[in-house]
């Protein structure tokens, strides 16, 4: 299946796809599912898609960022050696101010919004494409590896174009298509 687009529609999400092979006259069309039906494997945006990899490769980038700031700044110190040894809560907040400005200066410089042209990314420029680009290509040969481009079920039988197991069920070391 390819998937085509989605719809939150209203609280009831909902996915339209395509056949990848033109099996029965259904497969010509677009067609439509509920994300009720499986919600772990029918999301927005397709794990075989490039765009779901770069999205998934970059997210581990921000996370350490709340880290970041008891790091660098000691910020909040939850150790004793770090801790400002004055009482006062006015000195946690100039420390957390003082770190707040260095992060806005970090990161206008890292754009270039500074001065300096020669550290900005071009406009549009994605971090992580080439990255999810290559992973997507990765998945999609191992899928083709693993034989989970190949039709299986009953209705592959029935129709000649494949085995009743699942790639997951057959033999391992047998090559796709052979039982």
């Amino acid at each position: 299946m390819e998937q085509v687009r989605f719809s939150a529609n209203g609280g009831k999400p909902r996915l339209w796809f395509l056949c990848v092979l033109d099996i029965t006259p259904k497969c010509k069309k677009e067609q439509t599912i509920y994300c009720s039906t499986e919600w772990r494997a029918l999301i927005p945006l397709a794990r075989t898609e490039a765009l779901y990899h770069e999205l998934k490769e970059s997210h581990s980038t921000y996370e350490g960022v709340h880290d970041y700031w008891r790091d660098r700044y000691k910020v909040a110190a939850d150790e004793l050696g770090v801790r400002p040894k004055v009482v006062s809560i006015d000195w946690h907040r100039l420390r957390a101010n003082v770190a707040c400005l260095i992060e806005w200066l970090r990161i206008g410089a890292k754009h270039g919004w500074l001065g300096s042209a020669r550290s900005a990314r071009r406009e549009g420029e994605r971090r992580f494409k080439d990255v999810g680009e290559r992973a997507a290509t990765k998945l999609a040969k191992y899928r083709w590896r693993i034989g989970l481009t190949q039709p299986y079920g009953s209705k592959a039988v029935a129709l000649g174009l494949g085995e009743e197991l699942p790639p997951s069920r057959r033999p391992r070391g047998a090559p796709p298509g052979k039982p």
